[in-house]
């Protein structure tokens, strides 16, 4: 091996070092361990899905239907195919229920 590889692959390992040094020491938080506890701000329990009770094509039966966030279509909940329907009225639903 020449000398000139030999200092330039310690010129190489001695800019890794220090950079390693000098990440390890910079300043702010970076990573999980160092970022802290978490404020949690409410301990209810929230409802994520609209859902609503609707005609399944699939099934030909009213049952439980959720509305996507994206498309906003309705999909049942029992077998997770997506209703053409349109929700039933609140009357319909009372007496489905």
């Amino acid at each position: 091996m020449s000398a000139v590889a030999a200092a330039l692959g310690a010129a190489i390992t001695a800019v890794g070092v220090v950079s390693v040094a000098i990440a390890r020491t910079w300043p702010g938080s970076t990573g999980r361990r160092r970022a802290g506890t978490p404020v949690l701000v409410s301990v209810e329990a929230v409802e994520a899905l609209e859902k609503t009770a609707a005609l399944c094509t699939t099934e030909g039966r009213i049952t439980v239907h959720a509305r996507t966030r994206v498309t906003r279509e309705l999909v049942c909940l029992d077998c997770r195919n997506p209703s053409l329907d349109l929700p039933l009225p609140a009357h319909i639903r009372e007496e489905a229920s």
